[in-house]
């Protein structure tokens, strides 16, 4: 249940069947897609950033989720991929990994049951051929799973480099967030 002083904010983000959508987003981060029926309102997927919900709908959903135009959002339009697989058992503890590219931005997101535990922030530069890690946190307090964690984001940046078709990875000047 989230109280109501928690909601930040509240928009339709498309249909189902007929049904409006509506993606409710909370002051910690959180957001959630509920479908609003005549039955009442029924929550349909949850994650730390919208994109991750709108992907979690359309993948699930398919052609049944109708989405409108998110322009003025962050990761509206954004390329999501799953890269929970790189995880490995991890997954089992409920902890996911996503990829959302949008521009030159590559932004990789780590969460716990849908709450944002870790963030790694990437940019483009396609002159150099590189991928440079400009920002990271990581808020697990269970140093085996970080360092599990900071393994299977390594391999998956590396892995999306290579997919850009970038030849380099940069992680010289990452800051701690």
């Amino acid at each position: 249940m989230i109280d109501p002083q928690e909601v930040s904010d509240i928009r339709g983000i498309g249909t189902v069947d007929g049904d409006e959508v509506k993606l409710v987003s909370t002051r910690g981060g959180f957001h959630i897609a509920i479908r609003v029926s005549r039955d009442g309102a029924k929550p349909l997927a949850a994650g730390s950033h919208p994109a991750i919900v709108t992907y979690q709908l359309e993948k699930n959903l398919k052609d049944r989720f109708c989405s409108v135009m998110q322009k003025s959002e962050r990761y509206g339009g954004a390329r999501i991929t799953d890269l929970s697989k790189s995880l490995g058992h991890l997954v089992d503890r409920d902890i996911s990994m996503m990829a959302m590219s949008k521009g030159e931005s590559i932004d990789v997101s780590v969460n716990l049951r849908g709450v944002e535990i870790g963030l790694f922030k990437c940019e483009k530069d396609t002159t150099s051929s590189t991928l440079s890690l400009k920002e990271w946190r990581l808020d697990s307090h269970e140093p085996e799973v970080n360092s599990e964690i900071t393994k299977a984001a390594a391999r998956s940046i590396l892995s999306l480099c290579r997919r850009e078709g970038l030849e380099n990875l940069d992680t010289r000047k990452a800051r701690r967030i």
